[in-house]
């Protein structure tokens, strides 16, 4: 959906598959962070937003907003 996240990096609402789930991987890294769609309920609005403690794996955060 997104490449090139910077921090404090702010982006637009996407639509996406949740049957799929979500992978996350910060660039240059060989860590892949996958978000299970499990996680996701189709028909409801999500937050998720990443963070990281070491330059290699995303730590990654949702909340159900509706």
């Amino acid at each position: 959906l997104v490449t090139g996240l910077a921090y404090n990096y702010g982006s637009p609402y996407h639509i996406f598959d949740d049957s799929l789930g979500l992978t996350v991987k910060v660039a240059g890294a060989t860590n892949v962070v996958n978000i299970p769609n499990t996680t996701f309920q189709t028909g409801k609005n999500y937050t998720v937003w990443f963070d990281a403690t070491n330059p290699t794996t995303a730590n990654y955060h949702v909340i159900l907003e509706n």
